[in-house]
């Protein structure tokens, strides 16, 4: 299965927000799925940090191409 995240489940699962639900979380976690994450979310999580409007997202926008290899998510452009 592929699955294409957007923005607020993909800040969601790198900081283990209690609100992503224990399914979402499971789909996430199952090596079989193909993990999308579109270009755009980096653009609006940059943008968003840049505007001091989300400083949780600060270390992910400084390491983003680690956290999404240590994820096994690929860049859907």
């Amino acid at each position: 299965m592929r699955l294409l995240l957007d923005t607020h489940a993909l800040l969601w699962w790198l900081t283990k927000n209690p609100a992503m639900t224990v399914s979402a979380q499971n789909l996430l976690k199952n090596r079989d799925h193909t993990v999308l994450v579109s270009a755009a979310s980096m653009w609006e999580i940059a943008t968003k940090v840049r505007l001091g409007k989300l400083d949780v997202a600060i270390e992910v926008v400084e390491n983003v191409v680690a956290y999404l290899a240590r994820e096994r998510f690929e860049l859907f452009q």
